[in-house]
């Protein structure tokens, strides 16, 4: 009778021993998992310039290559930071290959924007952002 008892406490035991020692695994996987990013987006050299004035700057958008999905559309918001609402400019549906597309300010809300997309960078020319201001 003692024996059996022994065995159904070393049963009980071994199911909790288990059970912790499996959160401690995972919970340290998740510690130490490297984090992901599916894209990065960056300014090669940073943009400056006068409101009111013509501003080109480019912008890389890097995918990783294990991500495989397809990408649908992309869009632009250029807007100040201290007021969005006021001062916005939209570009919706940037091209997706290689190709030139010009924005004019009633698409915009904001002034006239030339998009040229590359396989490697996309540039941007913004010009004379009349109710738009850039930080």
């Amino acid at each position: 009778m003692e024996t059996q008892e022994r065995r159904i406490k070393y049963k009980n035991f071994a199911r909790v021993a288990i059970a912790a020692i499996l959160v401690v695994a995972i919970g340290t996987s998740l510690w130490y998992a490297s984090p992901t990013k599916a894209l990065e987006i960056t300014f090669p050299s940073l943009p400056s310039g006068t409101v009111g004035s013509t501003h080109t700057f480019s912008v890389k958008v890097s995918i990783a290559d294990a991500d495989v999905y397809p990408i649908e559309s992309v869009n632009l918001y250029i807007y100040n930071m201290n007021a969005p609402n006021t001062y916005r400019a939209s570009c919706t549906n940037l091209p997706l290959t290689s190709t030139t597309t010009r924005y004019t300010s009633a698409q915009t809300n904001g002034g006239a924007v030339t998009v040229m997309l590359s396989e490697k960078s996309l540039f941007l020319t913004v010009v004379h952002m009349t109710t738009v201001q850039l930080e």
